[in-house]
């Protein structure tokens, strides 16, 4: 049964900052139990990331990673890219910025909503078979920034946002978490400015 299988995941939600190598757990898995991860239309979610203006989500750079780790020692991952939200409109159910804040509403690309569909599917064959072999789900979101002026990141703090489609519900699996946190899993002092973020890009272009 998919319900068994699915009530043996174990979902981790995580996130990743600052061209960081480690994941901080930040406790939202238990925030995030309400969502099917096997049924859900989680490919087509929706994120909304809370920054001051100096601060910029930088999408090319930014997954969503859903790994399944099934108990027969299997395993399969998608790491799903971001992309700025085209037709998503959330804000509504997003409270209105304070001040010298904004939004960043970001969607996932085509190729990775097929990779999560199809991530999901093999949770559903999996579990037909005999009862399925259950297994670990983890997932997490790996975010990196960029910033347009100075800032301090003691006094910067960012939230994140989740709505699947059809729900008025939007969650914050991340609220008001300081630069300061992130920056410690990296051993870096600051956030890169965008002009060096995009100067790293044409290098590697």
């Amino acid at each position: 049964m998919i319900d068994a299988w699915v009530r043996m995941l174990v979902a981790a939600f995580a996130l990743m900052g600052v061209a960081a190598c480690s994941t901080l757990d930040l406790g939202t898995a238990a925030r995030l139990q309400q969502i099917d991860y096997a049924n859900d239309d989680i490919a087509s979610m929706v994120i909304a990331i809370d920054v001051p203006v100096v601060l910029v989500p930088l999408p090319e750079k930014s997954h969503f990673v859903m790994t399944a780790s099934y108990n027969d020692g299997t395993s399969r991952e998608v790491r799903a890219n971001l992309a700025r939200a085209i037709t998503a409109d959330v804000t509504e159910q997003l409270p209105p910025p304070a001040r010298d804040r904004g939004y960043y509403i970001f969607e996932l690309t085509g190729a990775s909503q097929t990779g999560i569909r199809a991530l999901q599917q093999d949770i559903k064959s999996k579990s037909a078979n005999a009862g399925g072999p259950g297994g670990r789900l983890e997932t997490k979101f790996e975010a990196e920034f960029c910033r347009t002026g100075n800032l301090d990141p003691r006094q910067t703090t960012f939230s994140v946002y989740v709505t699947l489609p059809g729900s008025r519900d939007l969650s914050p699996i991340l609220s008001n978490e300081t630069l300061t946190t992130l920056l410690a899993q990296t051993g870096q002092q600051d956030v890169p400015s965008c002009g060096e973020a995009m100067a790293g890009e044409d290098d590697q272009g």
